[in-house]
């Protein structure tokens, strides 16, 4: 891990969570999680995504049941990786492993290998991804503290993985579409856990609005939809709502890259236990963090924040648009021609504009713009 800088602004931490591959990367991640650990963990392979979408709602039920953290561990598919047993049997001591995914994603091997280090081992996994995520809400000890099923595509990865900490914190079982639409059996499984609440992640073209339906005929009586136009606003949005619900906190953040899946699969987790959002992110799109998270209105409570990733992942460039933006007080917004900067753009000021600029609260306070007193009372 390394510890870039403290903001002026915030006091905020900065650190840099990577390894040489994504295995070292996890290896550093689980250590931030927070402590104490449980005498359990999960084992998903770090080659694919599909089994592990859900195994970060199942963590959480078990790190409710046992009392203490459960990481989500990735490993080879083919072999127990060095980085994976270190973490297992050296630092965590664990006493079970959950493998999570058939031998094509875990092989018998890395079974074995986990048994003669003394570990038990219990297999999870399904004929279909969607099948996988069921028996995990199934197999969960203790179930939802929000009465809530959680819905996104199983055919891509960057829903799930920015609802990972939500569905840790609270235990909500994530269920995956297969083909456009909820198989019998995840209908059935909804029904017979009496889930009367969904959350929807994604748009209509990663769940369409004929799962709606599914749902409702499952017993689910309260439907929301958390979605942005792509992966990144969607992952604002998820966070945004996490907090507005009292679930998680923007006292901190992880941010990881929104092309590949490793490092936010291994992040999800730890930042579920730490109670704070994931969030997805890119060197060249940046307005989705600049609008929810690095907003004026958010960043005076960021005490840390944790790239998790190295320069590949997460570019220089966007580790210092971060940082910069929290030490300059966050993005606020104005119109060309207004005198006054706002905390928010849907300030009741700005609703008759057509075009909105944010800068920085440190930029506009340069351009001698003043603060809206709607906004800053």
């Amino acid at each position: 891990m390394r510890v870039l800088s403290t903001s002026a602004f915030a006091s905020t931490t900065y650190s840099i969570m990577s390894g040489a591959n994504r295995y070292d990367t996890m290896a550093k991640l689980t250590a931030d999680m927070a402590s104490p650990y449980s005498d359990v963990a999960i084992l998903a392979t770090g080659t694919n995504f599909p089994d592990a979408l859900a195994a970060s709602s199942f963590a959480g039920s078990l790190a409710a049941s046992k009392g203490g953290s459960v990481p989500v561990v990735i490993t080879d598919s083919k072999s127990l990786s060095s980085q994976a047993r270190t973490v297992l049997i050296n630092r965590l001591k664990v006493k079970k492993v959950y493998l999570v995914g058939g031998t094509a994603a875990l092989s018998s091997t890395v079974e074995t290998q986990l048994k003669s280090a003394g570990i038990q081992t219990s297999r999870i996994a399904g004929s279909a991804r969607s099948q996988t995520a069921n028996m995990l809400a199934k197999a969960m000890p203790v179930q939802s503290n929000t009465n809530t099923a959680i819905i996104v595509t199983g055919t891509t990865y960057p829903d799930a993985l920015s609802i990972a900490p939500y569905a840790y914190a609270t235990r909500s079982p994530i269920f995956l579409t297969e083909r456009n639409t909820l198989t019998p059996e995840t209908q059935a499984t909804i029904k017979s856990q009496g889930l009367t609440n969904a959350i929807i992640v994604g748009g209509t073209s990663a769940v369409p609005a004929s799962v709606e339906s599914q749902l409702r005929n499952s017993g689910v009586t309260f439907i929301s939809r958390w979605w942005g136009q792509n992966r990144y606003q969607t992952s604002s949005v998820i966070a945004d709502n996490s907090v507005k619900a009292g679930v998680l906190s923007y006292s901190g953040s992880y941010i990881a890259t929104g092309r590949n899946f490793p490092d936010a699969l291994s992040a999800g987790a730890v930042a579920g236990s730490a109670r704070v959002p994931l969030l997805l992110a890119d060197n060249t799109a940046t307005s989705a963090l600049d609008d929810h998270l690095l907003s004026n209105t958010n960043v005076g409570s960021i005490d840390r924040i944790v790239f998790a990733g190295g320069d590949s992942a997460v570019p220089p460039a966007l580790r210092q648009h971060v940082t910069n933006a929290i030490s300059q007080g966050g993005f606020v917004y104005h119109t060309p021609t207004g005198q006054k900067y706002h905390k928010t753009s849907e300030c009741a000021s700005l609703k008759q504009s057509t075009t909105k600029l944010s800068c920085t609260q440190q930029q506009a306070q340069r351009q001698g713009l003043t603060a809206c007193k709607l906004c800053y009372h």
